[in-house]
């Protein structure tokens, strides 16, 4: 197979390259400088050659018998370099394809403005009517228009248009060129101050272009018509905000050839790649087939790793829910490629018989953020599964389907934020209920994932009203996107309305997700466990399980994070709180009989923000019907029905661990024979005595009070055969 030959240094040369390489297509690329010879990525069929060439040369090249085809993608401007390779392939002989650079479609959103709707047509038509947009025919034309004009001159053209600007004085003039050695020597040549000289490789985003304007002081840019892939639409856009004049030095005389789209498809079918294997399906055990799971990170395509950008470009069909597909299109369009086909869905069983109807094809599944964090990947992964499909990350021989993570929110608004996220606990609100209050009270710091604004006012409302309204808020909205908000704040300064991003355009905004970090006040110090005494409402009569004795209790039971808790015999819900405290992704059951005491937990459970917690009205055992099988239980308040009870709890779950208290020595005795006949039957049993004594002030002496003495009865539950 002969080679193809490549003339690039622009984007659509180095899209290209990656393009033969990707596919095994034997190519060389002709660069004309060793800084575009630095960013063509290695491949293995790919061969750089480094120089300008002129026709003779290139004639040379050509005469070898090595190549049968030539790719002109140099620059729209260059049209002495495209003159000169016409006039090499015409001697002779070898067939040549100029690479046009795509149009822009009139519609097309401009990444990185305040509008989102703003077109690159727009953006001329509003400079034109400010009298700020003017328009040469080449470089020495622009430089004539910019001597007439007052102010410091910034040069965007490239370095090989410098020399037209070389007459103006050197202090007006700054330039923004690769960095090469090449074009330095180009910008001292043009009397350009060293100090005004700025070596950048692009793209460079509105952002950049408007700071650049302000630091330099400039008053006029020049740039060529360069298209979206020159980084044309954020130059007017940054003149558009700065209220700098732009001299645009318009593109040569239309070309006939084939865009950059049009070109990989004629490149397809002469090289017949659908049919062949890629390095991609090598990589994937030789399967053409492949579906790829891929985290798209916070919303902006910019924060899509590497490997996920991958995936986009080789795959054949999209899925996954609009926005993420749009965004993937996006990235594929930037990249010059053709539309994927796509299948707009969300749902995971979908999404499976999608992937078993097309095993012949590359299938990307865009994931909104991390592919691990609050994702549906997990419910795709078991739909997958369910029909037979494995993931293997490690071995290649049977690759079914893989994942790829993404950057998640968490670590995105902490970034933004300047905040260390390794102690911070994930919680989602999004279409349920977290029990953040609890996880703040006890870890010191939360993140959620919110439904909408609204949902974030009450969580701040709420906060301040559980004596909370120090926590630090740092919230953020549209991560990523040009829409972007952070903001950050006490829980206590929510202004009127609630809103802490602007006032609401309409109810759809109050639902945009947002994000939040809770942190607690410095000098925090963990609530629990044994929360102290004083921080629970009280009332006469209503029995509180005291602060050291809850202590030891949740010690003894040991709840996981997302267990199952029962307290029976609620009280005054101390040990309510801790359960919830210690299992804040787990479900709480607080049974009581009595009316007072039902009532007083329930404003201990307000008190705390405690959301996990669940209120039972009744005696146990019978109210315990129903429930769902506890992995921990407190019972402290048995009626004499300790046995039952018990009996109830191992038949839910004969692997749950109990705690039983005892004050007087009658019910100390039953728990005895009660631990003697679990300890018969296999299970693990421990009984402690507790006595606290609390010092008190005598005058100027202290003295201790003892307390009740309690015993704390565990039986813990067994593993059935």
């Amino acid at each position: 197979m002969k080679k193809l030959l490549v003339f690039g240094g622009t984007t659509e040369g180095r899209l290209l390259a990656e393009f033969c390489g990707r596919h095994d297509i034997p190519a060389a690329v002709s660069v004309a400088t060793d800084y575009g010879s630095e960013i063509l990525p290695e491949f293995r069929t790919v061969r750089v050659l480094q120089g300008r060439k002129n026709a003779e040369e290139i004639r040379d090249l050509l005469e070898t018998g090595e190549y049968d085809l030539v790719l002109d993608a140099t620059h729209p401007h260059a049209a002495e370099v495209s003159r000169e390779i016409r006039t090499a392939c015409a001697e002779a002989g070898t067939e040549l394809i100029r690479v046009l650079r795509d149009e822009r479609p009139g519609t097309e959103n401009i990444p990185g403005t305040e509008n989102r709707s703003r077109t690159e047509e727009q953006l001329q038509a509003e400079l034109d009517r400010r009298g700020k947009l003017f328009r040469a025919a080449d470089a020495t034309e622009a430089a004539q228009l910019a001597g007439k004009m007052r102010g410091g001159i910034f040069l965007t053209t490239g370095s090989k248009e410098l020399p037209a600007f070389s007459g103006l004085p050197g202090e007006r003039l700054f330039a923004r060129v690769l960095p090469s050695a090449e074009a330095l020597e180009a910008c001292r040549n043009a009397g350009i101050p060293t100090g005004h000289i700025s070596a950048m490789q692009g793209p460079f985003s509105v952002e950049l272009n408007e700071a650049m304007l302000h630091e330099t002081g400039c008053r006029v840019l020049v740039t060529k018509d360069s298209g979206n892939r020159g980084g044309f639409p954020e130059k007017l856009e940054a003149c558009r905000r700065t209220g700098a004049a732009v001299i645009v030095i318009d593109r040569p005389a239309a070309e006939e050839g084939k865009t950059l789209s049009e070109t990989f498809a004629f490149l397809e079918g002469r090289y017949q790649i659908p049919g062949q294997d890629t390095p991609g399906d090598k990589k994937h055990g030789g399967r053409r087939g492949r579906l790829t799971i891929c985290g798209t990170g916070p919303g902006g395509v910019q924060c899509m790793t590497a490997e996920v950008r991958e995936a986009i470009l080789e795959a054949d069909l999209l899925t996954g829910a609009a926005r993420m597909v749009e965004a993937a299109q996006a990235v594929r369009k930037a990249s010059g490629l053709p539309p994927a086909e796509e299948a707009v869905t969300w749902k995971a069983f979908e999404i499976a018989d999608l992937a078993a109807a097309h095993p012949e094809k590359r299938i990307a599944v865009m994931m909104s953020g991390d592919s691990g964090f609050f994702s549906g990947t997990a419910g795709l992964r078991k739909a997958l599964e369910e029909r037979g499909a494995g993931a293997d990350q490690n071995d290649p021989a049977a690759p079914e389907y893989r994942v790829l993570p993404g950057i998640s929110s968490l670590s995105y608004l902490s970034a933004a934020c300047g905040l260390p996220w390794e102690r911070i606990v994930p919680l989602s609100m999004h279409g349920r209920t977290a029990n953040y209050g609890a996880v703040l009270r006890h870890f010191g710091a939360v993140f959620l994932t919110l439904e909408g604004r609204t949902q974030l006012s009450e969580i701040a409302a709420s906060l301040t009203e559980q004596g909370l309204g120090q926590t630090e808020i740092y919230a953020g909205t549209a991560l990523s996107l040009p829409e972007e908000e952070i903001r950050a704040f006490r829980a206590e300064q929510q202004p009127d309305g609630g809103f802490f991003f602007g006032q609401p355009a309409d109810a759809l905004s109050l639902r945009q997700p947002v994000c939040a970090i809770l942190k607690a006040p410095a000098g925090f110090r963990p609530a629990a466990p044994g929360i102290p005494d004083s921080c629970f409402l009280r009332e006469d009569k209503v029995p509180l399980t005291k602060e050291e004795l809850r202590a030891v209790i949740i010690s003894k039971l040991q709840p996981r994070f997302d267990s199952v808790c029962w307290d029976i015999g609620s009280g005054t819900g101390g040990v309510t709180a801790e359960l919830s405290m210690a299992a804040p992704a787990g479900q709480i059951f607080a049974v009581e009989c009595d009316e007072a005491a039902f009532r007083v937990t329930g404003e201990n459970i307000r008190r705390f923000g405690l959301c996990n917690v669940l209120q039972v009205r009744g005696s146990a055992p019978g109210c315990l019907e129903g429930l769902p099988a506890p992995d921990c239980v407190f019972v402290g308040g048995a009626h004499g029905q300790a046995e039952i009870i018990l009996e109830k709890i191992f038949r839910a779950n004969p692997g749950a661990s109990a705690a039983v208290t005892a004050v007087t020595l009658e019910t100390a005795a039953e728990l005895f024979r009660l631990l003697k006949k679990y300890e018969a039957a296999g299970y693990g049993t421990e009984c402690v005595q507790i006595g606290v004594s609390r010092a008190r002030k005598a005058g100027s002496m202290s003295l201790l009070s003892a307390q009740n003495p309690v015993f704390l009865c565990v039986i813990r539950g067994r593993t059935e055969a």
